[in-house]
């Protein structure tokens, strides 16, 4: 009985240690300091235009469950983005949506480097295809 308990144990103890190396991996040094207030600048562009205005902006991140964030858009209007996070990366899709051209389909993905965050949403008109596709990207620091 013995003989059998002691591999068994064994293996179970390096299934344990697997597998709280694997949650570690998973979750990225420092994604706790992601949470706070931003402040920067969101702009809009078609296609391939370079952007022609910006509005000052200030986002609240706060984390919902490991890998995933709430990134609130509370001035100049509110405004959410529910985003997965991958390593300092995450993407979100919004689904579709509204807009002069019809039916939109809403997506975004961005990161956060050196306390700063930077998001891009993509919005494709699925109705209108040769409507331009419009992009709204924000640039903000976190405040200390």
């Amino acid at each position: 009985m013995n003989y059998v308990l002691k591999p068994v144990s064994l293996f179970v103890l390096l299934l344990l240690g697997f597998a709280c190396k694997k949650e570690e991996e998973a979750r990225p040094p420092g994604l706790d300091s992601l949470e706070g207030t931003y402040v920067g600048y969101r702009s809009s562009s078609l296609a391939s235009k370079a952007a022609t205005d910006s509005v000052q902006v200030t986002l609240t991140v706060s984390q919902l469950a490991p890998g995933q964030f709430r990134i609130l858009q509370t001035s100049p209007n509110e405004f959410e983005y529910i985003v997965t996070m991958r390593d300092d990366q995450f993407t979100y899709d919004k689904g579709l949506g509204e807009d002069a051209c019809g039916v939109t389909k809403l997506t975004g993905q961005g990161y956060f480097r050196h306390g700063a965050l930077y998001l891009i949403e993509t919005i494709q008109c699925t109705a209108a295809l040769s409507a331009p596709t419009r992009y709204i990207q924000f640039r903000a620091q976190k405040k200390p």
